[in-house]
């Protein structure tokens, strides 16, 4: 049967070997055993059939062998042959079967047999389940690490009081509630589940560097006892129900404080900030979607290596902090949704944001005018993408703590493309600016087609006036573009059509007039991106231009550039247009008596017809 694609004998009682004949079916995708009570050793050669993408054994309990080294070109997709007779294995010291699709209640099969086990890894698994109290039995384990897969019910306490026991990850199930923790650690992670109750910081975990608690339903404030972890390097306690203020005595080891998605108020003290060594240290500063008021304290210029500061959602009353463009590595500048006000740029204070990627200022009463420089020192902005890079902030990057390295994936919301986006791993790939909900006004400044880097753009909901910048054509990474209701007058930009990856683009409700330019990429937007501008025209709107019967072809970016000579194709078209007219003038002026009327009539016409189609194509000319 050498042609035989898929096999599945789900349950068929063979008590037998696995025949070796299997590994002549070259043309097997799918192979199914699935509680056939086999028993011997399973044909490695199986495995490394060409097309073979699903094997499925579980349940055979006196199934054996060992899993080969797979090629990259293996075919494999899903593999599942796990005997509960792993659990049996009293030598055993490491076990890591992550990133599989192994399902199942393995762990109340855990027993006093494991005795060495010192690391047990589940990682990205479809286990399921209650985490049972035998996990006390493995006196030796140092790392437990279960995130990503569906255990339930209570942590077990038992398992605190494992002596050895130093890295806890149970990230991202469904474990609920209450938390008593007792124990020395130096990492604990268990945001993502269902947790809930008023949390207690216990004063023994001196020793801990990372602590992770987001995404549940805990209450209480930040107690007393927290300060002595004092080398706590990560606390991220957001997205849940905690109140009260921030201590002024918070621990000054920290390089990643997230509180963000709570009930905290009060000022944010300036005192953590300019304690001890804090400068060195401070990484991430998340304090959004809470209550907090008063000013942005100005001892955050000690926090030298700084790289995101939110404070969006909050009730914070302050001018523009220009001191923060002092910090040399601040990527991610986030104050939406606030009570700022006053101008943000000055022209002794403003130096720019050299690294910065992502600025949102929306939804305050920002005030003022943007000059032409605004943008000229943002370096990182200005820069070419450069790819997909990861996103984690890693800390002692040469030290690694039972055999894992800390690192920190900061999560952040912001509106893209209309709708609010979760960012998680892309801060570093995507970068934005989002000045909407303001008070601004003048023109958009020229300058920002120096961010080539730019992949969204917000300034609706203000004043600007002006026409919008045919610079804005060259912002070639460009997938979001909103600057709809404002007083933006004049026509939309032929250049607009370089921005073949723009996805979203509202510029509804301006003075903007004359036609939407057809054949591009503006086609594929629909009439709420153009409405709310009376003198607009074009197929998306009721309103359908008239006098479109010369067409200037479309002229890309690339043509545009001065050639050998130093004309452009602007002086040619302007030149050559001029010339028709003149020389129109000059040649019925010497025929014909009526050489007024056809100035006024013909020629004029057909030159205002030339202008509106220059115009149409490069914009108002100076």
């Amino acid at each position: 049967m050498t042609n035989l694609r898929h096999l599945r004998l789900h349950q068929v009682d063979f008590s037998t070997s696995v025949p070796k004949s299997l590994a002549n079916l070259s043309f097997l995708t799918t192979l199914s055993l699935n509680g056939c009570t086999l028993h011997g050793n399973f044909p490695e050669n199986v495995f490394q059939l060409h097309k073979l993408d699903v094997i499925i054994a579980a349940c055979n309990h006196h199934l054996t062998g060992i899993l080969p080294e797979f090629q990259p070109s293996n075919s494999l997709r899903e593999l599942r042959p796990l005997p509960s007779s792993i659990w049996n294995i009293s030598q055993l010291t490491y076990l890591d079967l992550s990133s599989n699709h192994f399902t199942g209640h393995v762990l109340p099969s855990i027993s006093g047999s494991l005795a060495k086990l010192t690391h047990l890894m589940l990682e990205s698994c479809q286990f399921s389940g209650e985490l049972p109290s035998s996990l006390g039995n493995l006196t030796r384990l140092e790392v437990l690490s279960l995130p990503d897969n569906s255990f339930t019910r209570q942590i077990p306490c038992t398992m605190f009081k494992l002596a050895n026991l130093t890295y806890v990850n149970l990230e991202n199930n469904n474990l609920s509630g209450t938390v008593e923790l007792g124990k020395f650690l130096e990492f604990l992670a268990l945001s993502g589940n269902k947790l809930y109750g008023s949390f207690t910081f216990p004063p023994l975990f001196t020793s801990i560097s990372y602590f992770s608690i987001s995404q549940n339903n805990l209450t209480g404030i930040i107690q007393p006892s927290i300060r002595k972890w004092t080398g706590l390097k990560v606390l991220d306690m957001s997205e849940n129900h905690f109140s009260g203020t921030i201590p002024r005595w918070l621990v000054s080891s920290l390089e990643v404080l997230n509180l963000q998605g709570n009930n905290f108020n009060g000022s944010i003290p300036h005192e953590i900030f300019a304690n001890g060594d804090m400068h060195n240290m401070m990484r991430v500063l998340d304090l959004s979607h809470n209550q907090f008021q008063g000013r942005v304290p100005q001892s955050l210029i000690n926090c030298s290596k700084l790289q995101v500061l939110n404070l969006g959602h909050n009730q914070i009353s302050d001018t523009f902090p220009f001191w923060l463009h002092s910090l040399p590595e601040l990527q991610v500048l986030m104050f939406r949704s606030n009570k700022f006000f006053g101008p943000i740029w000055h022209p002794i204070k403003y130096l720019g944001f050299a690294n910065l990627g992502n600025k949102d200022l929306s939804s305050n009463n920002f005030s003022g005018s943007l000059p032409s420089e605004y943008f000229k020192y943002w370096v990182h902005m200005a820069k070419a993408p450069v790819g997909n890079k990861a996103d984690m902030i890693y800390f002692d990057q040469n030290k690694e703590m039972s055999d894992y390295s800390i690192k920190y994936a900061q999560p952040m919301s912001m509106m893209n493309k209309g709708s609010e986006m979760e960012l998680g791993n892309a801060l570093k790939i995507f970068t934005s600016i989002d000045f909407s909900n303001n008070r601004f006004d003048g023109d958009i400044p020229s300058s920002i087609c120096k961010l080539q880097s730019l992949t969204m753009l917000n300034l609706s909901s203000n004043n600007f006036t002006g026409t919008m910048p045919s610079s804005l054509g060259s912002l070639s990474e460009l997938e979001s573009l909103d600057l709809s209701k404002n007083k933006l007058s004049g026509r939309i930009p032929q250049q607009l059509a370089n921005l073949t990856f723009l996805e979203h683009l509202n510029l509804s409700h301006n003075q903007l007039t004359g036609p939407i330019p057809q054949g591009t990429q503006l086609d594929t937007f629909s009439y709420s991106s153009f409405q709310g501008n009376p003198g607009l025209c074009g197929p998306q709107l009721s309103m359908k231009c008239e006098n479109t019967d010369i067409i200037i072809p479309f002229l890309r970016k690339d043509d545009e550039k001065e050639s050998e000579n130093g004309f452009t194709w602007k002086v040619v078209a302007i030149g050559y247009g001029c010339g028709f007219v003149v020389g129109a003038v000059i040649g019925h002026a010497t025929r014909s008596r009526r050489s007024t009327w056809f100035w006024r009539s013909c020629v004029g016409r057909c030159f205002y017809r030339f202008m509106l189609n220059v115009e149409f194509i490069y914009g108002p000319l100076r």
